[in-house]
């Protein structure tokens, strides 16, 4: 039964966060090196980038001012990348 409930849970979570609790419990990683080794996977620079855009966008819309259709366009880009990764990952570890 628990076995049943690791899968489920190892498809909810993220693989960066199923693979940190991994090897936390085979070994001792310093959070700095995870930090290096997600930043190496790109997993971190993604995250901000997408969070800058987001946040500009609603900044811009929430304050009443002008958003650039170039920057509607850019955020539809950039969370497309991001989501498609993550949907990426997500299938290559099922197979």
């Amino acid at each position: 039964m628990f076995d049943e409930f690791e899968r489920e849970a190892d498809i909810a979570a993220p693989p960066d966060v199923v693979n940190f609790f991994r090897d936390k419990i085979g070994k001792e990683v310093s959070t700095m090196q995870r930090f290096w080794d997600l930043l190496t996977e790109s997993v971190i620079v993604q995250g901000f980038i997408t969070c800058m855009f987001v946040g500009v966008t609603c900044y811009l819309w929430a304050t009443g001012q002008p958003v650039p259709q170039e920057l509607w366009t850019a955020n539809t880009v950039v969370l497309g990348f991001f989501f498609g990764a993550k949907t990426q990952q997500i299938a290559s570890r099922r197979r």
